[in-house]
């Protein structure tokens, strides 16, 4: 009798402690989620999760407070994390760098929404940067987000993009896409390459910030390469080109763009010649030069012809293929004419009034051609003293090597002059100094 009671004493009690482990054991659980999952594993015999094991925290509804920052100033972001995370961390990433310019947060987290500061310093440079939220639970399940912000110059206004090209549209593994564009105002440029079919949360195969100041023109250079060096497949692509700065933003319309990889040959294509820049204008013949930007979609001769408002040509010159390049070039017009009615008072410089240029490019596919009309306004009280004679001119050392020599023109000036120093091959002009003012005597 005493035997069966103990019996059923101990029995009791086993069962006490049973439950009592049932209970203890999801609340011992809760400080450690691997175990948790393996003890919810054990009593169910299920690979399955509940809303109470933070298996999968997903963060969402990432943004900032400001898209475009001047600095000194503060841009705060705010997500969502719906599960807890054993760490989460809001980190600063400048454009196409692996470690963070700054961490926001670093620790454990439960979920809810929250906000953090990024307080960008005086110091911090112009770009792209993208913050980046990532939630990692004790399963080592990583979840990621992410939200851009500008760093911008301040401007007068909001800026307009223009003369955005892309030469060649095609082209293989040792050549380079030249990407060019122009704004009216100080802007962040950002030009990021996508694929085909690219969504909002597409990452670009290759992205490069340009920062400009004032109204100015510039090129990079897509050597078909990712963000990390390595050549990308082979496929069609398209540039988006963006201009930001503190007063607003503006997108370029997209362009098309196709690596074809090693020993590809691009198809000939017509010489598509595009001037967007011609300045100063007006100009004074005698005392400037009026300089050409433009881009050519090709290696081509350049014909430059200059009429005036008559109609007639006054100028003539050519520049050889051999010295163009696909994407940006220029050319330099030192205001000369060649016929004695359009010359003012100094020879052989043109007189006043208003002139058009033409830039006519051919090669073996076709012929293209883009003009541009000018002012010429001279000094209408200029008179000359005396007319400059030049002597004594060497050229040291002759010969001389391109790669390692510098070569000296060295002259004697009778009295002070504008001069102009040019060299010609057989091809044409191919390199001057522009007009320059001169004292008389040695130079």
């Amino acid at each position: 009798m005493q035997n069966g009671n103990i019996r059923r004493l101990a029995t009791k009690i086993l069962s006490s402690l049973v439950a009592l482990t049932l209970v203890l054991q999801p609340l011992a659980a809760s400080a450690d989620a691997t175990d948790a999952y393996s003890w919810l594993n054990a009593i169910s015999g299920s690979s399955s999760s509940t809303s109470s094991i933070p298996q999968y925290p997903n963060v969402s509804s990432v943004t900032s407070s400001k898209l475009r920052v001047v600095a000194p100033d503060t841009a705060t972001i705010s997500y969502t994390l719906d599960a807890y995370a054993s760490n989460l961390q809001v980190n600063v990433y400048q454009n196409n760098s692996t470690y963070p310019v700054a961490t926001l947060y670093d620790a454990f987290q439960n979920p809810g929404s929250y906000t953090a500061n990024w307080n960008v310093t005086a110091g911090t440079a112009l770009g792209t940067y993208k913050v980046e939220v990532k939630a990692t639970n004790a399963l080592g399940v990583i979840a990621v987000n992410s939200t851009v912000v500008f760093v911008v110059p301040s401007a007068s206004k909001s800026p307009s993009l223009t003369n955005v090209t892309v030469t060649p549209a095609v082209f293989s593994q040792g050549q380079f896409a030249m990407i060019s564009f122009a704004t009216d105002v100080s802007a962040l440029v950002t030009v990021n390459v996508m694929p085909v079919g690219y969504t909002a949360t597409t990452e670009p195969v290759y992205s490069q910030d340009v920062v400009m100041t004032g109204a100015s023109s510039k090129s990079i250079s897509w050597y078909g390469t990712d963000k990390n060096g390595a050549l990308v497949s082979i496929a069609d692509y398209v540039v988006l080109i963006a201009a930001h700065n503190d007063k607003g933003s503006v997108f370029a319309p997209e362009k098309p763009v196709r690596f074809g990889g090693q020993g590809y040959t691009p198809p000939l294509t017509l010489p598509g010649v595009s001037i967007f820049d011609a300045s100063p204008n007006p100009f004074d013949s005698v005392q400037q030069s009026l300089t050409l930007k433009f881009n050519l979609d090709a290696q081509a001769t350049i014909n430059v012809s200059v009429k005036n408002q008559s109609g007639n040509t006054v100028y003539t010159n050519t520049m050889a293929m051999s010295s163009t390049q696909i994407g940006y070039n220029q050319f330099m017009y030192g205001g000369q004419v060649t016929t004695a009615a359009d010359q003012g008072q100094v020879a052989p410089y043109a007189k006043n009034g208003q002139y058009t240029i033409t830039l006519t490019a051919t090669n073996t596919a076709g012929t293209s051609a883009d003009s541009r009309t000018f002012t010429v306004i001279n000094n209408p009280g200029q008179v000359i003293q005396s007319v400059a004679t030049i002597s004594g001119t060497s050229f040291t050392p002759n010969p001389f090597s391109v790669k390692n020599q510098n070569a000296t023109v060295s002259y004697t000036l009778s009295a002070n002059a504008i001069t102009e120093f040019n060299v010609f091959s057989n091809g044409g002009l191919v390199y001057t100094t522009g007009k320059v003012s001169k004292s008389a005597g040695y130079n």
